[in-house]
């Protein structure tokens, strides 16, 4: 039997199995692949006014089956409020209108094993009448599985950065810390008397800031510096982070600057702070002016969170950690080859940048891609396995984000112009998966300016078995 803590839903739609600390009830619970068993006792047309489903009969589909008893603490209080939760979390309607689903797939989640997860579709539970009289009533719950594999809770992130001088020279940095704008779907508002910061936990790279990038926009008109500052990193890296000792300041953005239409905006450096590889580090925005009606908006993702570190919000003087969110923004540092003009002869606007990425698991990833800055025709090559994606585009503005999952792949530029159209005949976009082991990436270009660069994330991927 398997009774290791697991979790399945939403923040608006949330279940713990086999959770001791709960006051009112107990539900012990296992999990366990849908078997033929369970098919000619489950199968049935589910009806349309239960939600949108993309399912006509159980027979056939990728299931997983979670099952057990409700032990009641708090007499039936407790057994209802048990109960009530598991036909919550079951309810595909539920579950679809939840802002945090994807079309009514939510994570389950189990800790005891690394912190990975699994995305389901939670389709039904049954909790016999027999067992309803008893004091310890079995469920059993079926969800549908999207993809057949289970796949790390924290996604991996590097950055290929290549940066042209006029010269001729080449220098390849490598230090870009970041998460894209792209991904910006909410914004928290900041102003004296609610939130007065945010913050994100960040894996750093040696060498000295020389910039930092956020997702602003305000609306009224905010006064005042928002304050950018560095701390030591407290709590659990990506789950739990907040702020510990503060470092010291970076810089500042005067808030009056910023427009009512998001954009990246960079700050003043006032300090510099040297960052290490191998340590964590929380990045925060802090504002003690505006009002309810003239306030500061910092943008984040809250519906696919992928970078390693958390979100974090402050109140008062607390810190609240929120692993349910990320932040967009880019932490520049100092750092890497330096290749001078006078010693290399190449091209004074063509350049290259490689870096390995490594999947811990033993099945493909899909990785998440975007290419930034100015390159005509940019291509990432995986080298390890010879496939690549390249764009006859020239891209001066903006950015490309391609997005590569079990079902297909697709490529938008930031104004929503569809690249699919613009991939070379030689690319193979749905087949660019990161492997497990080592994986060597190169980025190159026909023509690249100083602030090319190409972010890709993905997560360590096993095949559910």
């Amino acid at each position: 039997m398997i009774y290791d803590v697991f979790t399945l839903g939403t923040d608006n739609s949330y279940i713990t199995f086999n959770d001791e600390t709960n006051p009112d009830y107990y539900i012990r619970a296992k999990r366990r692949v849908f078997g033929q068993r369970d098919v000619r006792q489950f199968d049935t047309v589910v009806p349309d006014e239960m939600g949108i489903v993309d399912y006509q009969t159980l027979i056939g589909k990728g299931l997983f089956v979670i099952e057990g008893k409700i032990y009641p603490i708090s007499g039936n209080t407790g057994l209802y409020k048990a109960e009530e939760l598991l036909r919550k979390v079951c309810n595909p309607k539920i579950a679809q209108d939840d802002a945090d689903s994807d079309t009514g797939y939510v994570l389950l989640k189990w800790t005891e094993d690394e912190g990975k997860q699994l995305r389901v579709k939670p389709l039904y539970v049954d909790i016999p009448e027999q067992s309803k009289s008893a004091n310890t009533p079995t469920f059993k719950m079926v969800l549908k599985v999207r993809y057949p594999f289970v796949e790390a809770q924290s996604a991996s992130q590097v950055t290929l950065s290549p940066v042209i001088t006029s010269g001729g020279g080449l220098v390849i940095p490598g230090n870009l810390i970041g998460y894209p704008e792209s991904n910006v779907d909410g914004y928290t508002n900041m102003y004296t008397g609610s939130v007065v910061g945010t913050g994100q936990s960040i894996a750093g790279l040696t060498g000295d800031t020389t910039q930092l990038r956020f997702y602003l926009k305000k609306t009224g008109a905010p006064t005042g510096n928002i304050i950018v500052n560095l701390y030591q990193h407290s709590g659990t890296f990506g789950t739990s982070s907040v702020p510990g000792t503060l470092i010291g300041q970076i810089g500042t953005i005067d808030s009056a600057s910023l427009s009512t239409t998001a954009a990246l905006v960079d700050m003043v450096q006032t300090n510099v702070r040297t960052l290490a590889t191998g340590t964590n580090y929380i990045v925060t925005l802090e504002y003690s002016g505006g009002s309810a009606s003239n306030y500061v908006m910092v943008g984040y993702d809250g519906s696919a969170p992928i970078a390693p570190g958390n979100y974090m919000t402050k109140t008062g003087s607390t810190w609240t950690a929120d692993a349910t969110k990320d932040m967009g923004h880019y932490v520049f540092v100092t750092g890497g080859l330096i290749i001078p003009a006078g010693g290399v002869q190449i091209g004074a606007d063509s350049g290259g940048a490689s870096q390995a990425v490594h999947n811990a698991g033993d099945y493909r990833a899909y990785p998440t891609i975007n290419f930034y800055g100015t390159m005509v025709n940019p291509k990432l090559t995986n080298t390890s396995t010879g496939k690549y994606i390249e764009f006859a585009f020239n891209l001066n503005q903006g950015n490309i984000n391609v997005t590569t999952d079990y079902d297909g792949a697709t490529a938008i530029h930031s104004d929503g112009t569809n690249l699919l159209q613009y991939l070379t005949a030689g690319s193979d976009i749905d087949a660019f998966f990161i492997e497990p082991g080592e994986n060597a990436l190169s980025l190159t270009a026909s023509t690249m300016g100083s602030n090319a660069s190409v972010v890709i994330n993905h997560r360590d991927v096993w095949p559910l078995s």
